[in-house]
């Protein structure tokens, strides 16, 4: 097996481990927030559905920034987000759309040492690259099987993030 078959293989298992992860997530339940500590922050408001969303989108400027020419920006997904949010539908939506994404922009690549742009501008080598985004959507799967067993469902969806990525990412070359 040569190591970009096996990376693909990786990338799909630990995708398979975010879906089931989320897999019989009601709306309510992804609209439920952990109360954070002053200071705490976990990349998301706190919700499933903020965390699904946290990782969707970085899939997408992975695979737009490192093999695509910027086609898809951090202002397109800011834009996709208002479109939906609260829908858990619609995340998910997005997060199956992400992975197809993602998968398809370095499925033809056959050197792991090439040096690819990330949605930062840092160079990376393509294997950096795609183990960055299979490992993500590992560490963010067991966030949300802890967060299932602890947060309560919630009648209120959690605030919307955009004004979030507009503050932390319009200062990347990538938005």
């Amino acid at each position: 097996m040569r190591d970009i078959d096996l990376l693909k293989l990786e990338s799909q298992a630990a995708f398979q481990d975010l879906l089931d992860s989320i897999d019989g997530v009601s709306e309510q339940q992804a609209w439920g927030k952990v109360e954070f500590l002053p200071g705490e922050y976990m990349h998301s408001e706190g919700s499933i559905l903020s965390t699904v969303m946290h990782i969707a989108a970085p899939k997408f400027l992975y695979g737009s920034a490192g093999y695509r020419n910027l086609e898809i920006r951090w202002r397109d997904t800011v834009d996709r987000l208002e479109r939906f949010w609260p829908s858990w539908e619609g995340a998910k939506e997005y997060l199956h759309e992400a992975h197809e994404y993602w998968q398809s922009t370095w499925a033809n690549e056959r050197d792991l040492e090439r040096m690819v742009t990330t949605f930062s501008g840092k160079q990376w080598p393509n294997w950096r690259v795609i183990w960055t985004v299979t490992q993500h959507d590992s560490y963010h799967a067991g966030q949300i099987h802890l967060l299932k067993a602890i947060v309560p469902p919630s009648t209120n969806p959690p605030p919307d993030e955009s004004d979030l990525w507009r503050k932390y990412c319009e200062p990347l070359p990538s938005w």
